[in-house]
């Protein structure tokens, strides 16, 4: 995963850059159908994210969709765990450890 990062960090800025120069287009019917392919640019990088991040054996957050490849930062695996049911892998948000 850490080899295609940067292509998608690469993918998200141009997004990022095009958005940007959309603004700077006039408003109206030439602005809708920009922004309906930036809108659909990006979750497809997203799907494509969440696709190789799955290949590779990723947990990932239910709370969004697309879904956010989750990193394990270890694992719970004692007796007062076992009793809560909380035994496994321990995950965290990747933006959690870039702050």
């Amino acid at each position: 995963m850490g080899a295609v990062k940067p292509t998608f960090d690469a993918l998200r800025s141009a997004l990022g850059l095009l958005k940007d120069a959309k603004d700077l287009l006039p408003t109206g019917e030439k602005q809708a159908p920009i922004t309906q392919a930036l809108v659909t640019a990006e979750s497809s990088a997203k799907l494509a994210e969440a696709e190789i991040a799955k290949a590779l054996g990723f947990g990932f957050c239910k709370c969004e969709f697309p879904p956010t490849p989750m990193l394990t930062v270890g694992h719970i695996s004692n007796a007062h765990a076992a009793r809560y049911g909380i035994q496994g892998a321990v995950y965290e948000w990747p933006e959690v450890r870039l702050q």
